[in-house]
């Protein structure tokens, strides 16, 4: 499991939009120049390795696995002792709807292997 990345996109409410955010060396961060699902977006998961995703339906970590020379991203959520992933696909396929398919997938497992139904 990934530990915290130096890049992430969070959900916010009160704007009724997603921020894409790099971390600085201070604990600072940058707000990036980057929307979700742009070309921009497509372009900086080429680069990165990782990142942190809080959105709607859950938060959780997202890492790029290479897999037979090839890339391919999972998501994992860690609660309380559970691990649980989830493939998440080629880069191109890595949408913001994707993503908050896969909050809510994860926070399931979660939750069932921890007992807890919501």
């Amino acid at each position: 499991m990934p530990k915290r990345s130096e890049y992430g996109i969070d959900w916010y409410d009160w704007r009724g939009s997603y921020r894409v955010y790099r971390w600085g060396e201070v604990e600072e961060e940058t707000v990036l120049d980057c929307v979700p699902d742009s070309a921009e977006w497509f372009e900086l998961l080429g680069r990165i390795k990782s990142f942190n995703f809080r959105g709607k339906n859950g938060r959780f970590s997202v890492e790029k696995v290479i897999k037979k020379g090839r890339p391919y991203w999972y998501g994992w959520k860690h609660r309380r002792g559970v691990n649980k992933n989830v493939y998440l696909g080629r880069r191109l396929g890595l949408t913001i709807d994707r993503l908050e398919l896969a909050a809510g997938v994860l926070e399931q497992k979660v939750n069932e292997a921890l007992g807890e139904v919501h």
